[in-house]
């Protein structure tokens, strides 16, 4: 089972998880995996999300993705759009393991979390210990927000994928990365932006070579 998010609660607060697993089922978040730390002061909830609560929130953030097939005006394939849910099927992969990459799967959960509506002032009576909200909570509109006023969300942060990032980083370490770097594992960790920035930046660098060389035999010859 992939496991995307991690959040870290402070623990002694049986009513208060049981509303917080409520609320994640609810918004289509999965708890894969909830562990006992530091001799159960603390609770971490490992997370991701089902397969129509990623496809809603791809539409919703209006994530770009390659469509099947080969564009009617470009001719070229894998065209990136946007992803909708009614026209999914459309795209290149969808249903796949990996249609998802792991940067798009935690922006997504994050996306889910931040929208976790915040108990009532009665609900949030009968779940918090003491019996009462801190200063300043009553205002938040989201779940992981208000949890933090409350002192509970210890921390909040996406897991990492230790081979993928292995191979991100024997990609860019590698001698072969002087000349050309496969984009593939960098935009699957990182995201296309960064990837588009890495292969800018090969871009840029290898037709710096021809001017370089020129320059230097240049500066060698004026020293001579």
């Amino acid at each position: 089972m992939v496991v995307d998010y991690c959040i870290v609660l402070a623990g002694g607060a049986d009513k208060l998880l049981a509303y917080i697993r409520g609320a994640l089922t609810s918004a289509g978040i999965r708890v894969v995996q909830e562990s006992n730390l530091d001799g159960g002061s603390k609770i971490a909830l490992s997370l991701t999300a089902t397969a129509r609560a990623f496809e809603v929130e791809a539409d919703h953030l209006e994530l770009l993705k390659p469509r099947s097939g080969v564009d009617e005006i470009s001719g070229t394939r894998g065209r990136e759009e946007v992803f909708t849910v009614d026209t999914g099927s459309d795209f290149d992969g969808y249903g796949k393991e990996g249609f998802w990459h792991l940067c798009e799967r935690s922006q997504m959960v994050r996306s889910l979390l931040d929208h976790l509506p915040v108990p009532s002032d009665a609900e949030a009576k009968a779940i918090l210990p003491g019996g009462g909200t801190k200063a300043g909570a009553g205002t938040e509109t989201s779940l992981l927000r208000w949890l933090e006023r409350q002192g509970i969300l210890q921390a909040a942060l996406p897991l990492h994928d230790a081979d993928l990032a292995k191979k991100v980083f024997w990609t860019v370490a590698s001698p072969k990365s002087l000349l050309s770097i496969d984009m593939s594992p960098l935009q699957e960790y990182y995201g296309s932006e960064v990837a588009f920035y890495f292969a800018w930046m090969m871009h840029f660098t290898n037709w710096l070579l021809v001017p370089g060389v020129v320059g230097l035999t240049l500066c060698t010859l004026l020293k001579m």
